[in-house]
Formats: C-alpha cells, sequence, structure tokens
C-alpha cells in the first residue's frame, strides 16, 4: 500500500483529496499547510507519494 502526505494551504482542498486517498486504499500519514514544516517532516519520515499544492505561500509546489 502507498503512503502519502499532502500539502495544501487549503482546507477544503485538503479534505477533498483525504477522501480521494481513502478511496483508492492510500495510507495518509500526515496533512500541511505549510512548506516548510513537511519538509522538516520528510526528513525524517520516509514516503511514497507527496501531493503538494503548485501554489503554496512560501514556495511553490514544483521547487518544494
Amino acid at each position: 500500500m502507498l503512503s502519502a502526505i499532502i500539502v495544501e494551504d487549503e482546507i477544503l482542498a485538503a479534505e477533498r483529496l483525504k477522501v480521494l486517498l481513502a478511496d483508492c486504499s492510500v495510507t495518509l500519514l500526515h496533512t500541511f499547510n505549510h512548506a516548510q514544516a513537511a519538509l522538516d517532516w520528510l526528513a525524517q519520515h520516509p514516503v511514497d507519494v507527496v501531493f503538494a499544492d503548485i501554489g503554496l505561500p512560501e514556495i511553490n509546489g514544483l521547487e518544494f
């Protein structure tokens, strides 16, 4: 089973993605509102997939 995190500053978008991931049997490990918090967490935890918003406030999803 795949493990994933979500990096999304829009609460409703993150909630919808959580539902979609659950329907696909993806294990959601964590949800972040800010890129730096996600980067800090990723330095300590392995994950298979990152769903990152392209328009994050600090850095864009591609830079992430």
